[in-house]
């Protein structure tokens, strides 16, 4: 270059200054030269132009050498040169030298810089999307300033925080590095603090975890040394860019003013490409809405269109069904009423009429409790507000409950009741479904009758059988009694009245009496026909009782009686004389299945039956039952005895059902046969009487 050919370096070329300046006026010609260069120079903005330049300075150096060789032959050696002249000449020569020297290595690297920057413009407008051109930024200056590897932090807007970016590595694996961490806070770590700051920072030494967080990280992959430069745009913060090496590098600010002047053009183009992705992704979002919202209002256009035919048909099967609920409702023998979830009737059907003597008119729009006799209408107002305040079901969905209804005529009459409820989208409803069961009332009370008659005729039936028996039962207490009334009369007749005895035998005598009185007292209250009058009944009195009663027979077939009986047992609610008559039939069908069996063994017993029941249990060691039996022994006239009429359990199953009870078997051929009572506690009484 031509600051070899001016620069003063070497005996050569002390020789060679010695002639070009031994003339003043040279001298003066060649500062002009070199001004006239440095200017061209200055001017120049492309290579070729600073070549030209410098291939005329050449020209005008070599034509200044020959005019001065040629004025030395003339003038001769004995001529002599101003000395203080030539010095300070030959000293404005070397600063214009090293002027120029200094100059050429600014314009080297002004194109350094000016080909960076045209191989980022170049390769960011060629990018697809603002990443790649990020990615191709990392590799072009690492590529024209020697680092070894790269990466970018991109600013998320919404988290504040910074999210790793492409990156890039020449010739060795960046991922153990680059994994360290996904993200940064504002003022955390390398990115974080150029980001708080916005100004480039640069680190000669990654091996202190105090002042880079990734230190370990950079030890593994060799790394030494980095900076990190801040990528703006109007004074916002779009990401962060970091350079790595594998060698110490020692802070080069020309190098990152180079880098930074790089980096200029890319914040434009990364926020213009953003800008475009994000506008090209609004778009295309607008579009897929547009897309979206056209086939919504298209599908919902022809849903429309179907629910208005749907509704219209909806519509006419509605007025169908009206038509066809009407006509249900007029046609019903059962008495339909239906209300709103204050009591106010809003339907009224026919049969209501007809039940209550109300026409539909005069009662729709009043209270339903105008239907009802007192105290029930109290209740019923009662029952509605405790259910809407809490959500409590008392008589909603039970079936068939027995209530009372008024006529408009004042007359009380029994019906059957089931309510149910339902929701119309406004407020709760409910339909009330009536029965008139007077008639039925009447033909349950003469069942009843014609029970008790049957249930009399039986035990009428059974004392004959036993009258033989009982016959020599109350014989006994009476041939007492006569024996211990002569012995008294014989006390009486003699001379020396003993007291004592005659006390003794008139208090034997009377306790022969008070036997047999006892003995018809039985005979009398088991044959006796009495209504039905439910009272609270001790269980295990009524076992004793019927124990007692059979106690002859019992004896005279030798059966072994065992009484199993819980004393801790609470009261059952029923009628007396017919639980008796329920369980002397069972007593009686055990003592039967026993004749004729060596072994005879008869067990009753009393449990608990869960919390609310109890249950007694007549068990007995005969032949049993098969299954056929099973099914059949309940049924009317079905008898396994060869002079029984079979209607001794099927009447005793329906006494028992009548209070509310169960009667069942469970037996297996050769095993001997269980009957099961279960009838309910009387809740009017916390303990029963123990005996």
């Amino acid at each position: 270059m031509s600051t070899r050919s001016v620069a003063p370096s070497g005996r050569r070329r002390e020789g060679h200054h010695e002639a070009l300046v031994s003339d003043p006026t040279d001298i003066e010609t060649l500062a002009d030269i070199v001004r006239r260069w440095a200017a061209a120079l200055d001017k120049a903005r492309s290579p070729t132009q600073r070549e030209s330049a410098l291939y005329a300075m050449r020209a005008a150096l070599e034509s200044l050498q020959g005019h001065g060789s040629s004025e030395r032959k003339d003038h001769g050696a004995g001529c002599e040169c101003p000395e203080p002249r030539v010095h300070d000449r030959i000293a404005e020569l070397a600063h214009a030298n090293r002027t120029l020297r200094a100059s050429m290595a600014g314009h080297a690297r002004t194109e350094q810089e000016l080909r960076l920057l045209k191989q980022l413009v170049v390769a960011i407008a060629g990018a697809g999307d603002s990443r790649s051109a990020m990615a191709t930024a990392l590799r072009r200056i690492c590529e024209v300033t020697d680092w070894d590897c790269a990466e970018a932090w991109l600013v998320d807007p919404a988290n504040q925080v910074l999210t790793d970016g492409p990156w890039y590595s020449r010739d060795f694996s960046l991922t153990p590095f680059h994994r360290a961490t996904s993200r940064f806070a504002q003022g955390q770590g390398l990115p974080g603090r150029v980001w708080a700051t916005q100004r480039a920072q640069w680190l000669e030494d990654l091996s202190d975890p105090n002042g880079f967080v990734r230190a370990e990280a950079a030890r593994r992959v060799g790394l030494r040394t980095g900076v990190a430069i801040p990528v703006l745009e109007g004074g916002e913060l779009l990401g962060v860019l970091a350079f790595f090496m594998r060698r110490r590098r020692r802070k080069d600010a020309r190098l990152l003013e180079l880098v930074t002047a790089a980096l200029a053009p890319l914040a434009p183009m990364i926020h213009r490409r953003r800008v475009e992705d994000q506008m090209e992704r609004l778009n295309e979002e607008l579009e897929r809405r547009v897309a979206e919202r056209t086939a919504a209002l298209t599908q919902a256009n022809q849903t429309l269109q179907e629910e208005i035919l749907e509704r219209r048909r909806i519509e006419e099967v509605l007025r169908e069904r009206e038509a066809r609920v009407r006509a249900i409702l007029d046609t019903a023998l059962e008495a339909i009423i239906t209300t709103d979830e204050r009591g106010v009737i809003d339907t009224f059907n026919p049969a209501a009429e007809r039940m209550f003597g109300y026409s539909a008119a005069q009662v729709i729009g009043r209270n339903v409790s105008m239907l009802m006799p007192s105290p029930h209408q109290k209740w019923h107002e009662k029952y509605i507000q405790s259910y809407t305040a809490t959500g409590v079901k008392r008589i909603i969905g039970v079936p068939g409950r027995e209530v009372e209804g008024l006529r408009r005529d004042g007359t009380v009459f029994p019906m059957e009741l089931a309510v149910g409820e339902y929701h119309d989208g406004r407020m709760h409803r409910f339909t009330g479904l009536a029965h008139d069961i007077t008639e039925r009332k009447k033909m349950e009370e003469d069942a009843r009758k014609r029970q008790a008659e049957l249930a009399h005729v039986m035990r009428l039936t059974a004392m004959g059988e036993m009258a033989s028996m009982l016959a020599h039962e109350i014989n006994q207490p009476l041939h007492a009694i006569s024996a211990y009334c002569r012995a008294s009369q014989r006390l009486m007749r003699s001379d020396r009245l003993d007291m004592p005895k005659l006390t003794d035998a008139l208090e034997r005598t009377a306790q022969q009496a008070q036997r047999a009185g006892e003995i018809v007292r039985r005979i009398r209250s088991f044959v006796r026909k009495a209504d039905i009058q439910p009272i609270s009944v001790a269980l295990n009195d009524l076992v004793r009782d019927v124990v007692s009663f059979n106690e002859p027979l019992i004896r005279a077939q030798r059966i072994e009686l065992a009484l199993d009986l819980d004393h801790t047992l609470r009261p059952v609610s029923g009628d007396p004389i017919q639980l008796e008559q329920v369980l002397f039939n069972l007593v009686r069908n055990a003592m039967d299945a026993l004749s004729g069996h060596a072994i005879r063994r008869l067990v009753i017993r009393t449990r608990c039956s869960g919390s609310s029941g109890i249950r007694l249990t007549v068990s007995d060691s005969g032949p049993g039952l098969d299954e056929e039996a099973h099914v059949l022994v309940f049924e009317p006239f079905y008898t396994t005895k060869e002079d029984g009429i079979g209607i001794g359990l099927p009447i005793s199953r329906s006494i028992v059902e009548a209070h509310g009870g169960r009667l069942w078997l469970e037996s297996a051929p050769g095993e001997g046969a269980d009957f099961h009572l279960d009838l309910p506690i009387d809740n009017n009484m916390s303990q029963a009487p123990v005996r």
